[in-house]
Parts: structure tokens; sequence; C-alpha cells
């Protein structure tokens, strides 16, 4: 107390202030009179001092003397007290705040502790929670005002609310009257669930289903770390168990699994019942590397050698399927590049090309792959077509004395529209070919 500066002499001595650090007795044995001895000291302005008030009756309703005390007439009227406002509700509602607290059931657990309910309903924390409870027994009821008497903290032992408009009626000893009763963890005596005191008298701490404003984002109690659902291409947020916002976005295009309305996703591509022997596929399937058998297929060749164009007993292999590039398969479908071999030699002569999923999940490409005409049309030359085959004059033609610059040396490729191409072979026949003269 005195924050060292108690001196018999000193200025301090003796002296009344709302915090006890900055005053001291006459004789420097401790604090002078401060907001918090529990002593009310009317001459220094404090209308209370670590007490408590209770009113139970009749409040009037509006005004200028709106939330005082007042006992209406047989007609609900206090002139003297409410002038021309009513005292009391006048019958507007149950359990309104201008009428005498009377007794009633109070709830007992959820939100509202101590407050008149009829329902457990009207007890939970909040709509459709379930975990209100509304007593059996029915209690005495009373508004309390709580003194806001913690000098330390600023406060200037006056009441908590200037009349009774704001304070519910509550049971004796319920929590909200700023009392620490037997059973209470902390008691402020206001309605804010969102301090360090919740409306329940506990301590605000995290999955309590108490917002506590500064510290927590979120409390939404026993449902803090259940992830939400979004759908395909939003997002959403849910409260941790930590009593922080998580993000938590729904399947898209690139996170590797197929949803939706997708065909593949970056690596996940549908697997396909293949048959190497007729370098076919089938249906798609779901487990790589289980077989399956078709009771007959019609083919183009006759391999089991029944003199039909069916054949039955078709094995069939779960794979990833590819298309074979280059060799005497090119264009057929495989699994691996064993699949792609030469009929005669049986040596392997392409490579089994695996498809890659599109930019937007839609499809699978390459789907095959063919040999396809390149069209040519000769440059410089007016009128010239397009055509598979093309014969280009030489660079230059040659004199005895001048080399003279010759059109229709060059030519444009055209490929085919729609398709990508891996490579372009080209025959070429010089046996015309003039070569120029050389000095």
């Amino acid at each position: 107390y005195g924050n060292g500066l108690c001196r018999v002499s000193g200025n301090l001595n003796g002296v009344y202030d709302t915090d006890p650090n900055a005053t001291c007795s006459w004789d420097c044995s401790g604090p002078a009179s401060y907001c918090g001895d529990g002593a009310i000291d009317v001459g220094k302005g404090e209308q209370c001092d670590g007490n408590t008030q209770s009113y139970g009756g009749y409040l009037c309703r509006s005004g200028a003397h709106q939330g005082s005390e007042c006992t209406p007439d047989g007609s609900g009227n206090d002139a003297a007290n409410c002038g021309t406002a009513k005292c009391g509700s006048g019958g507007v509602s149950a359990f309104d705040w201008a009428d005498a607290c009377g007794s009633s059931s109070v709830c007992t657990a959820g939100g509202n502790l101590g407050e008149a309910c009829v329902t457990n309903t009207d007890c939970d924390t909040r709509a459709g929670s379930g975990d209100g409870e509304c007593s059996d027994a029915v209690y005495a009821l009373a508004r309390v005002k709580t003194c806001a008497d913690d000098g330390a903290g600023g406060e200037m032992c006056d009441w908590n609310e200037s009349n009774w408009k704001n304070i519910a009626c509550t049971a004796a000893n319920a929590c909200g009257n700023g009392t620490l009763d037997t059973g209470e963890a902390c008691d402020d005596g206001n309605a804010d669930g969102t301090d360090g005191c919740t409306t329940a008298c506990t301590v605000n701490v995290c999955g309590d289903g108490y917002l506590y404003r500064g510290s927590e984002e979120c409390d939404e109690g026993g449902d803090n770390g259940t992830v939400c659902g979004s759908a395909y291409g939003s997002s959403c947020t849910y409260c941790s168990t930590d009593c922080r916002y998580v993000a938590s976005t729904g399947s898209f295009c690139g996170d590797g699994v197929i949803e939706g309305d997708e065909y593949c996703d970056a690596g996940d591509i549908p697997l396909q019942y293949y048959s190497a022997t007729y370098k076919t596929v089938y249906s798609t399937c779901s487990s790589a590397g289980s077989t399956s058998f078709l009771s007959e297929v019609t083919v183009a060749t006759d391999l089991n050698g029944d003199g039909d164009d069916l054949d039955t007993g078709i094995s069939m292999t779960c794979a990833a399927i590819g298309v074979c590039n280059g060799g005497e398969d090119n264009g057929d479908y495989c699994s691996s590049s064993s699949n792609c071999t030469n009929d005669t030699s049986g040596a392997t002569d392409g490579t089994c090309v695996f498809a890659t999923c599109s930019a937007d999940c839609s499809a699978a490409c390459p789907a095959t792959f063919e040999s396809e005409s390149v069209l040519m049309q000769k440059e410089g030359i007016f009128g010239s077509s397009r055509s598979s085959s093309v014969t280009l004059n030489s660079y230059t033609s040659s004199t005895e004395t001048n080399n003279f610059l010759i059109t229709g040396n060059a030519t444009t490729a055209y490929i085919p529209a729609c398709h990508a191409v891996q490579s372009i072979s080209v025959d070429i026949d010089d046996r015309n070919r003039e070569y120029p003269n050389v000095y």
C-alpha cells in the first residue's frame, strides 16, 4: 500500500482512494479507507462496498423512471414513482421484466441459471442445444444488484446497474447475483458469458461452449473439432479443439482423387479390364491385378481355332491402360511396353505411353496413336495446292556466268487438326536433283 510513499507526515496518510495501493492509514500500518474495504464511505461518494441489494417487486415499465421500484394500484399505476407510465407489465407477457419476481421453476443447467423457466428448452445455452434443465421445484425469485468495488481495477464502489431494468429475477444463491455461492467457481454479477466468468458461474475455458472474447475465435463446446463438410469446389470453416477457426476445402480438380463429375484427377485415372491377347479394353475396374473372364467376345481373328468369330473364356486383367507408340502395334491398347511387339520377331518395337489427366479433370490422353498423312504445299508458287507429295526445285539455277534464285524450293507441312504430333517421317527422292556448279 502507498507505493512506498507512506510516512508519518506524508500527504497520503489517512486519505481515501479507490485503489488501496495509493493510500495509507494515519499510522502507516495499512491502507486508509478505500473502495473494496467492505465499509460504505458515503462521504467519499460510495454507494456500496462489498454488499448486494435485492428487490423482487414491480418496476416502472417506461418513461423517465423506467426500471425504478413501484407499487401498482388496482389499475396498474403508481403516479408517485412512475408518472404516467405503467407500474409492471399490465399483463403484457409472462415473466415480463417489469413484473414482480414472484416464484417459479428455475434453470438448473444450461444457460440462464437461476432464472424463471417453464420447459427445459427455456434453459438451453443456445437454440436447439438441448443442454437446458428446468427444475421441478419452485423457488422464490428476486433481483440482486452487486457492487462494483474492485478498487484496484479503477471501480468506484457504485452499483453495477443504475436501476433494476437489466437485472433478471433469479433464485436465492443463484449464479449471477455477484456473490460467490457454494458450487460456483466465479460470479461476476453480469449476464455476459463472453468474459472470464461465464453465465454458468464457471471459469471460461475452451470447450465449454462459451466464447471468450479476446482469447478464443470460437467455442462450440462438444462440437469443437468436428470437421465441416463442403461441396465439390467449395470450402467451409469449423471450430478446432483449441477454439480456433480451421478452413476445410471440399474435393476439387487436382486433389488426386476422382470426385463428382471428374473422369480423372492428377494420377488417379480409371483402371480398365484389359486383354493382352486381343489388345482390347472392356469395363472399368477398381483393383489393379484382379482378373475376370468374358463368356464370349466378337474377334477379327479366330485365335482359339474354333472356326467362328466368337471366342470364349477371355481372360482380362485390371490395369492402368496406355497406348502403343510406334512399331507394329502403334495405336493399340497396352498395359506395359511388353504388349507392343512385332508379331513376326516377337521383339518389343514400341513404347506403352500411359494417359495423363487433363487440367480440368474431364479426360485423359493419349487415347490412341495413329499414323496420319501430312499434307504439303509448295511455297512461292501461285495456285499450288496441298498434297501428300511435292517436287521441290533447287535453291538456285546456274548459267555459265550467273546463279538465279528459283521459286518453289520450300514447302509448308500441314498437321491434321486436333492431333498432337510425336514425330514426322519424310521420304526424299533426289534422283533428279541438279547440283550447282562449284567454282
